[in-house]
């Protein structure tokens, strides 16, 4: 297991607090809607969705911090809640997960277990790039799992 850096990336992004439980609902179609207004604007998306959690430790009822970005070429106009941001540099340890969502408890307690083992301290933080997405078929999904390191 190897420490990762990513670079600082310019994104679209929607910021909401919520939980697990209520994650999906509380976002409704919003990866849509960044999409979209994108394409309004004539904005070129550069790489696949990255959501970002902050205080999320796994229970279904915790609140955190949920941002689901999109990163772009270049800088629009804010839209409501929906933001240009810059995400900052990221030190991780990660994952590429092949399939469907449903497993993604067992593959993030399988990443920290991993981290826990390795010596490494994780920072309250994680990343999910969906490098595919396919609704029909989840087993074709593949999925960046990132877990925040000190």
């Amino acid at each position: 297991m190897e420490i990762k850096t990513s670079n600082k990336t310019l994104v679209f992004a929607y910021e909401t607090k919520t939980n697990l439980k209520d994650m999906m609902t509380a976002i409704g179609e919003k990866p849509n809607d960044l999409m979209i207004e994108l394409e309004a604007q004539g904005i070129k998306a550069i790489g696949p969705q990255i959501w970002t959690y902050e205080g999320s430790d796994g229970s279904p009822e915790t609140e955190f911090n949920l941002n689901i970005t999109v990163p772009v070429e270049q800088k629009g106009a804010d839209k409501g809640a929906m933001k240009f941001i810059e995400l900052s540099e990221y030190k991780y340890v990660g994952i590429t997960h092949n399939g469907p969502y449903a497993d993604f408890p067992e593959v993030y307690n399988k990443l920290m277990e991993d981290v826990a083992k390795s010596g490494y301290i994780p920072e309250g933080s994680s990343r999910e790039v969906y490098i595919n997405c396919d609704f029909e078929d989840q087993t074709k999904c593949v999925t960046d799992i990132q877990i925040g390191i000190k």
